[in-house]
Order: structure tokens, then sequence, then C-alpha cells
């Protein structure tokens, strides 16, 4: 008799998984351009949830806890948008995390902190409070993880600071763990007036309901609604309810997020050029361009990092390129955005291209200009990010840290790929994780550049060739620093691999054919 067999999903994999459902999640943030459905639901839940504590008028703002009878039914999702429908009625709104245990409130709306509710509570450091754009809505995201939520959460600190905030909003939305796992939600339920209970459809059990629904009984919490997350409307629901207010949400539809929130800059910016769409990206190029020897990825500017020490190594190395068969060098100097501003750089770049530009004769490979961005956590929030794109594109060559790549990092990168702005081009996708890299170009807007020197190693090239065939790599680079590096396979790799060549040759020209 044979045996099933089982495979658990490594943590890395785990983590891949949250990320793409944080990502779907953020799509489905209420704004002014939600379905009407969708919005027609949360106002029916907003106008509800008021009813249910109108004999409280005494107490002034108003306080709900939200949670939910097991981990991934959607309730720090149902949280932010109840906080952003209050808000809509022009009240002044407080949504916070208080899921110690596992915190979505900040991912989901790409806040970046390091202080938040669990700070403010150990008395430790003081809360940041993030204000959302266009809207009276504030948030606290949940702060360090803490050893003991519970008994923080039970402290006279957290229920003094729920009266501090009380004084200064209209309405306050907790997003608390789910209440079948920890004893956290029975806890916060103790504090606020009303709790609303999200389930999903086919995948909360009844016993799982019952269970939420009698930990909450006990602990005497008001059940103010319950919301179902995913409800087939036509099939009907399996579940008993006693509470009149049910409210289905299908979560399978589709619509375009522009915000008119966020921290430092607008989701829905608005490019100054209609961006290409894919059957403008595959449309066939000239002669002239598919012929001309791109190298998308040099560090030619003398003295502006230490790609050349001086004007004479630049020269140097625009030579070697020549008589390589280059025919454009984009010259991409490294960016740190922790260290300088772009405005400082692009002063600087100005300066030293002018150096150069004086010493190039006309059989010297075009340049043009760009930068080496090293992504950093907030990345997604730093200014006039899109002067560093090569100049004449929406192209943006960026570089991932050689050290781990964290929750918050990959946060920062996901946002950057939702600007309809820019095209994402990862720096030498060669000398990173190959997992990891393969999650970033599955997004949307993100492609892939490969350093000449490792399509020529056996084992990497071959699979980084398969890339340039499934069109996730468009460019190659010489990433030249200094002289001794950087052409020395330009010629062997065009002629070892003619049709990889071919291909991301055209691919590069096609981008770059209103410069060519």
């Amino acid at each position: 008799m044979s045996k099933k067999i089982t495979f658990k999903r490594s943590a890395k994999d785990r983590k891949q998984e949250e990320r793409a459902q944080i990502r779907e999640n953020r799509k489905k943030i209420l704004t002014d351009t939600s379905a009407f459905a969708i919005r027609e639901a949360y106002v029916q839940l907003r106008t509800n949830l008021m009813y249910s504590v109108a004999s409280m008028d005494d107490r002034g703002c108003k306080v709900f806890g939200v949670t939910s009878a097991n981990p991934s039914e959607g309730k720090s999702l149902t949280a932010s948008n109840i906080a952003v429908s209050f808000a809509m009625l022009g009240k002044k709104t407080l949504l916070i995390d208080c899921d110690m245990r596992k915190p979505n409130i900040a991912r989901l709306w790409h806040i970046h902190t390091k202080n938040g509710l669990s700070d403010l509570i150990a008395k430790v450091d003081v809360c940041d409070v993030y204000g959302v754009e266009g809207l009276p809505l504030s948030i606290i995201a949940c702060g360090k993880i803490p050893p003991n939520p519970s008994e923080m959460l039970a402290s006279a600190a957290f229920q003094n600071a729920i009266e501090r905030f009380r004084r200064q909003y209209n309405y306050i939305i907790i997003d608390t763990p789910p209440i079948n796992e920890v004893a956290d939600a029975q806890i916060v339920s103790r504090v606020v007036d009303g709790m609303v209970l999200v389930i999903r459809s086919a995948k909360t059990k009844q016993r799982d309901l019952a269970e939420a629904e009698s930990t909450l009984q006990s602990a005497g919490s008001r059940i103010c609604g319950i919301v179902i997350n995913d409800l087939n409307l036509k099939q009907g629901g399996k579940y008993g309810y006693k509470y009149g207010y049910k409210y289905g949400y299908k979560y399978s539809y589709k619509y375009g997020y522009k915000s008119g929130y966020g921290y430092g800059y607008r989701y829905g910016h608005t490019p100054d050029y209609e961006p290409k769409t894919e059957s403008d990206d595959r449309r066939k190029p000239s002669k002239k361009q598919a012929s001309k020897e791109i190298d998308f990825h040099a560090h030619i500017l003398p003295g502006l990092d230490h790609g050349s020490k001086n004007l004479e190594e630049s020269l140097e190395q625009i030579r070697c390129a020549r008589e390589s068969g280059v025919d454009v060098i984009c010259s991409t100097s490294h960016f740190y955005g922790q260290q300088v501003s772009v405005e400082s750089f692009l002063e600087q770049r100005a300066r030293s291209w002018l150096e150069l530009k004086g010493n190039l004769t006309a059989d010297d490979p075009r340049v043009i200009l760009g930068a080496e961005v090293l992504a950093f956590e907030g990345i997604d929030r730093l200014p006039h990010l899109e002067d560093l794109c090569l100049m004449g594109t929406n192209m943006l060559l960026l570089e991932m840290p050689f050290s781990h790549w964290s929750d918050r990092l990959m946060d920062s990168v996901e946002a950057l790929t939702e600007r309809q702005d820019l095209e994402i081009v990862l720096a030498h996708v060669d000398r990173y994780d190959r997992k990891q890299v393969e999650t970033l170009l599955s997004l949307e807007h993100v492609k892939g550049q490969v350093n000449v020197s490792a399509l020529t190693k056996h084992l990497q090239g071959g699979y980084l060739r398969d890339w340039i065939k499934e069109g996730k790599i468009i460019a190659v680079g010489s990433d030249i620093h200094g002289t001794k590096t950087g052409y020395t396979e330009w010629q062997s790799v065009k002629q070892r691999y003619p049709e990889e060549w071919k291909t991301v040759m055209r691919e590069i020209g096609t981008r770059l054919s209103n410069l060519l």
C-alpha cells in the first residue's frame, strides 16, 4: 500500500507567498476609484458599525477592534478599509496595529519605521504616527515585536494610550491577532467599544467560528459585525449566524489601484508620457537599431565613483569599448541614496561629464547618462528618483545589496515596481541568489541586466542565456571599473552565443530606439 508523501514548504517559500499576498492585498485598499460594489459594501459596514454603538454617544470617540478566527482570513485588509471608509466621511481616524505576533499593517501601507505602539507602551521611545495623504487618517505601526505581547496589551500603559488617543480622534480601528490563536484579541476587546470578526468563506470552519464567538462573549465583548471575505454570493453561505450584519466581499475583482494617499509620494503618480505597452516593447526594430552594440552598464565618468580615477583612465576605457565594437555606452555611476541627495549627485555627474565630453571624438561610442542606484529600505519614498533613469527613458538601473534582502527592503523594491513611470532593470542579476532574482523578475515592470563576463561561465551562463531567450534579461553590460576588466570578453561572447547576443541587443535597441 503506497503512502502519500507531502512536502513542507521552506521558510523562503512561505515568505515569498506572504509577500505575494501583501502585494495583492495592497491593490485592494479602498480608494475613490475602487469598484462600486466594494465601496458600497464598506459603506454599509461602516453605517452598521456606527449604529451598533449609537447608544454610547457620551463616550465621544468610538474604538473598534478587528480580529479573525484564524490567520490569513483578511483581518488586516478589512481593518485598513474600515479605517479608510471612516476617514472618507471626513472623520479623524486612527488605525493601530496591535498584532504584535505577526504585524501586517506597516507592510500593507509601505510604512518604514522602527518605532510604534510597542515602543510607546514600553516607554523606551516615542511612537511614530503616519498621516495618509488626502485623508484625515493616521496609522501607528506595531513597532518592535516584544517578547511578551499579551502582558504588554494587558498593561495600564496600553489602556492609558488608548484613552489618550480617544481624545484626539473620532474613530480608532485596532487590528488584533486571530482570537483562536492567542489571547491578545480577547485582552484588547476589553478596551474597545465593539469587535468585528473576520472570516473567510470556504476556509473558516464552523467550529472555529463558534470558538471565536464564544471567546469574545466570555470576555464580555460586543460583537458589532461579522465580515465574510471571498463570499460566493451565487452559491450562498453555509454559516448559520445569529447576527444581523453580514457583509459579503467577493475579492475576485480587478481594478486599477490609483491612490491619492501614500507616504512621501502618490502611488498614482502620473508620468509625463504614455508608458509602453507590451506590444510596443515587442515591435520590430529597424536594422540600424538591431545592429547597435549597447553596453548598458559602465562606470566611465572620471572621478565620480571608483570606476574611473581620472580623465586618462576614462578615455582608456572608451578606447577599449570602441575597439570591442561598442556603439553606445550607458554611463551608470554609483548612486547611494542614503549618503547623497539626487540633486547633489546630478550636479557632480554633470561636472564629470563636462570634463569627459570635451575630450571625445566622433569615432568614440555615444554616451548616455544614467545611474546605478543601490536599493535600500525606503527607496520607494526617495524624492526625484525618476531623475536617475537613463536619460530620455523611464529605465532605472537598480543594484540590490550583496547582504541579506530583508522583508522591508523587498517591500520597498516592490513598491517601485507599482509605479507606472518606471521600468526597473536589475543590475548584474548574475551576482545574486537565483531564486531571489527570479522572485523580482516575476514582478511587473522588472527586467534584468547581465554582466558579459557571467555568460562565459559554464554553470551560471546556462540559465542566464535561458533568461535572455525568455525576455527576462534585456541588456548586457561590461560593468567596467578601471581598465583591466570589462571588455576583454565582449567579442568572444558575441561570437560564442550569436543568437542570444542578437536577442538581447534587439531588446535594448528597441527600448532605446528614440535615442539611437
